[in-house]
């Protein structure tokens, strides 16, 4: 895994040359990872209402197979899920030889149900799944048949979160950092989020001998140095897109023009319109431009060499 991860990610270092600057500014990153983290976890309304939705879904499948196990994976099942994420399904043991079969029959009784919308069998997949949109909710849903690794993934991904607790912010963060560009999806060439993870637990094994906690400098693990998705139509773009972020976390001057009223983790991460209506945070009422006042302003661009170091640890 380490052999692929070492030229397209450049916001992340294992052990090689990066640009010095000060690590004050990128712990105080990390603080503002922390923040931002929590700002996108779900409220208690949000979890409620996924909840709400799994268990509406889940009875009309249990409806039609009874004796089948239905089980949630992905990122719900992990905690590792932005506000716009879908929840992925699996129905085990319903008796069906043919998944197709059982996606269409589940297709016809979420839509005499009147429970969801905009229903797409992708019945030729590798994985053929049924889409839909839970309409009481909103939250988009992926169903698919007797396929069991999926629970076994998360399992193991609960596993390493607990093991590295900063993998969770560092997760969250990156994957909305991708899904903001249009990098997300395997399909169209994007890092998915399994890739996005493997990367993060290779780089976090990696530098488990650090002396310093990994979960003190999140502001530092986010600009190294790695390799992922090599064999992606879409390498170039989203080297492109880590080159520049990274040129901007590690430039000195760039960081220190931005003052002390501006968000360092808001010169990557973009105000977009679920941000900017969103009230998150323990209180439910955290706004995006109060946790990363600036974002999206114009910053000022530095060109000039910098000296540079090599990276013993955290």
């Amino acid at each position: 895994m380490l052999g692929q991860v070492q030229t397209i990610c450049p916001m992340f270092y294992i052990g090689q040359y990066v640009p010095m600057i000060s690590t004050a500014p990128l712990n105080y990153s990390s603080t503002e990872l922390v923040d931002f983290c929590d700002f996108l976890s779900p409220t208690p309304k949000e979890q409620a209402a996924r909840d709400t939705a799994i268990k509406i879904v889940f009875d009309v499948i249990k409806y039609i197979w009874p004796n089948c196990k239905v089980e949630v994976f992905g990122s719900y099942k992990t905690g590792l899920y932005l506000p716009t994420s879908d929840i992925d399904v699996v129905i085990l043991g319903s008796g069906i030889k043919y998944p197709q079969i059982g996606l269409q029959a589940l297709s016809r009784a979420l839509s005499q149900k009147g429970i969801a919308k905009k229903i797409q069998v992708i019945a030729k997949a590798r994985v053929p799944i049924v889409k839909f949109i839970e309409r009481q909710s909103g939250i988009s849903f992926d169903i698919s048949f007797d396929v069991d690794n999926g629970p076994k993934a998360a399992k193991f991904i609960k596993d390493s979160v607990s093991k590295w607790p900063c993998l969770r912010p560092l997760c969250l963060i990156l994957k909305l950092f991708l899904q903001q560009r249009e990098l997300n999806e395997v399909y169209s060439g994007g890092i998915g989020s399994y890739a996005l993870l493997a990367m993060l637990m290779a780089m976090l094994k990696n530098l488990r001998e650090c002396q310093s906690s990994l979960e003190d400098n999140l502001g530092v693990l986010l600009a190294p140095d790695n390799d992922i998705g090599k064999n992606s139509f879409n390498y170039f773009q989203i080297r492109s897109a880590f080159s520049m972020a990274f040129s901007t976390l590690t430039n000195p001057k760039t960081i220190l023009s931005l003052g002390p009223n501006r968000s360092i983790l808001g010169t990557i991460i973009r105000p977009d319109p679920v941000l900017l209506e969103r009230k998150g945070g323990c209180n439910g009422e955290v706004t995006f431009d109060a946790l990363l006042p600036g974002a999206g302003e114009p910053i000022q661009s530095h060109h000039d060499d910098h000296q540079r170091f090599w990276v013993t640890g955290c």
